[in-house]
Parts: structure tokens; sequence; C-alpha cells
């Protein structure tokens, strides 16, 4: 089956662990044979001109639109499926990590797991699109597609939270539409990112890859969060570019043990 993976993200002061990040991906596309393309800004093109706002306070929604636009343009250029990856999904285990034929379409499984108002560990589940993969003729990619269109032109840009067009809208057509799910990518949190880092509290760990049943070889950094401080992302605790580095690094090298709460060492 001819593939694409599709990544894009800014060709201009990207940080080295995006870097990284983005290069396992571009490694695992060519260990299996798959074509690998990186768009720099010109991903707004692949969206209706006149929504286009780079002021916006997010521009997550926007890229939500464009992934699909670019995604169905590739499909029509002689691939049979086209993957999207987001620019922060690490891919620390590249020979567990697969994508499985003639899924016709496939979404991200997310288990998103935090602490609530009395400190206890709490995991929400839902669908997000860090990773999409779609077949030649599949209908949900157009319908994505117009959905994404129709719900910017009525919830209004001012308005509409960074999620609307992604997770939002992706978890609940998931509660009455039985939507394939791709569960080898964890959705990370801060909280286990800095728990991953600091190894003191591998229990959170645990607790988080029990609550997904399976084992998952890339990660979602989520990258949006782990710069900005905000209710998941404490000032106090948050990791610097340098730490999130070598925690890339580690996963890498140990094919993300930590991340199941086992020690490395061990």
């Amino acid at each position: 089956m001819r593939t694409i993976v599709v990544q894009s993200y800014r060709d201009t002061q990207v940080e080295p662990w995006v870097q990284r990040c983005m290069q396992t991906v571009r490694d695992w596309a060519g260990s299996r044979g798959y074509d690998y393309e990186f768009v720099d800004d010109t991903l707004f093109d692949f969206m209706p001109a006149r929504m286009r706002n780079k002021s916006a306070a997010s521009l997550l929604p926007q890229t939500d639109m464009a992934r699909l636009g670019l995604l169905r343009d590739r499909l029509t250029r002689n691939y049979e499926r086209a993957i999207w990856m987001d620019a922060d999904v690490l891919v620390f285990d590249p020979t567990g990590f697969t994508i499985p034929d003639a899924c016709g379409a496939m979404l991200c499984h997310e288990v998103w797991t935090s602490l609530n108002a009395q400190g206890e560990l709490t995991h929400w589940r839902g669908i997000n699109n860090s990773l999409l993969v779609f077949e030649l003729g599949h209908p949900l990619l157009d319908f994505l597609r117009f959905a994404t269109i129709q719900l910017h032109d009525h919830l209004g840009a001012a308005t509409m939270s960074r999620t609307a067009l992604g997770t939002d809208l992706l978890t609940k057509l998931g509660r009455v539409v039985p939507l394939r799910v791709h569960a080898q990518v964890a959705c990370l949190s801060p909280l286990l990112i800095r728990a991953a880092y600091y190894g003191d509290h591998p229990e959170w760990l645990r607790a988080h890859a029990a609550e997904r049943g399976q084992r998952f070889y890339a990660a979602n950094l989520c990258r949006a969060l782990l710069s900005t401080v905000s209710s998941f992302n404490p000032a106090q605790g948050a990791l610097s570019q340098e730490q999130i580095l070598q925690l890339v690094e580690q996963l890498i090298d140990t094919h993300g043990r930590v991340l199941f709460g086992e020690a490395i060492n061990a």
C-alpha cells in the first residue's frame, strides 16, 4: 500500500527536542518503506483562506482544519494511504509501532492522566488527532473536513476553544459513531512527563499504562501545554527545553521503559 507520512511545523526556531521527535517519525517511516514529507506554514494553504488568522490566540483549530485538507490533497497524488503525525510525537520503539493495512481510517486513542483538586489521580478517555490515518476513498476524511469548517463558522474564531475542532469534536463523534482508534500513541500530560523525568512517581506512570490496557510505542508530548503555564502545567516543576530533550533521548535509548513505571537499570 503506497503510503505517505506527513508532518508540519514552523521551519525556524524549532526546539531541538521537537526536531528529535520528528526525526524518529522520519526514520520510522523510512523503515516501513513509506514516503515522508515535512510541510512548513504552507500547511495553512489547505484551509479556506477566509479562515486564516495568524494573530489568533491559538492556531490549533486552524491546523486541525488544514491537516485534513493536506491529507486529502496527498491522496490525490497516487497514494493509497496518508498518515498525519504531530511534530511532538516521539516514536521511541519503532519496531513495535505499526499501522495496520486496510484499516480504512483511524484516529488516536487518548487517556489523559491528571490530578484533581483533591490530589487524586484521574484518567479521562477521548480521541485526538495527533495521529490520523486515511485510506483513499474513505468517507470520514471528507466528513471531518466539512464538520471542522462548519463548526468554525458556527462557533467563531474569537470564542472557540483550542481543542474544539480536534479532541472535542472527535471525542463527541466517537460517542455516537463507532470510530476506529489507534492505541499505540500515548498522550502524555505534563504531570506524566515530569514524573518520567524525575522518576519520583512511577505509580502514576503505571496507573496510566494500566488504564490504557496495552503497550504503546510512541508518545504525544503535548508541546503546547509544556510551553505554557496552565492548570495542567503549573510553573513550579515545569521542565526546561533541555530537560525535555534529555527525557526524549532517554526514552529512545530505553524504548520508553520509564513510561510504564519500570526502573531503567533493573
